[in-house]
């Protein structure tokens, strides 16, 4: 389980005394003892697929903090938010290439046949089901409009 994963790596993290590293696990820890708390509540259990959402929204938060730094001239804030991200990128799964992606919204597009911007919606849900968290939704998004035209 991830969170197994996490308690090993930040005692190496530790060892090394690396702490970007130490600290962004302790951050995804915290995260994910949230998640499963919140979980907790509705009687279900925190699972890998639960544990990835949490992960790819710390990820989101990273990069979107790294941009504001950058744009408020906080080099070493941002050099930091990016490096988090990093690290929590490799603990997600290898995301597709744009091209990987077009041969799947390509499938979908032959199996709901004809396709025009008002099922946009259907073919994002069709897609995304596919895909299984492979690719950013934004990414997906953006395929799917630049081929409906």
């Amino acid at each position: 389980m991830i969170l197994d994963d996490l308690s090993s790596q930040l005692k190496d993290a530790l060892k090394a005394k690396d702490d970007v590293q130490a600290s962004t696990i302790r951050m995804l820890v915290s995260a994910l003892h949230n998640k499963e708390i919140e979980l907790h509540g509705k009687g279900q259990d925190l699972t890998d697929a639960d544990a990835l959402d949490v992960l790819k929204k710390e990820l989101k938060k990273r990069k979107e903090a790294a941009l504001a730094f950058e744009q408020a001239d906080r080099k070493e804030m941002a050099e930091k938010e990016k490096a988090e991200a990093a690290y929590i990128e490799t603990l997600l799964p290898p995301q597709l290439s744009d091209e990987e992606i077009l041969v799947i919204i390509d499938e979908v597009f032959a199996e709901i046949g004809e396709v025009s911007s008002k099922d946009f919606g259907k073919v994002m849900k069709e897609v995304m089901a596919k895909i299984g968290g492979q690719a950013d939704g934004g990414t997906v998004s953006r395929l799917i409009k630049a081929k409906l035209g």
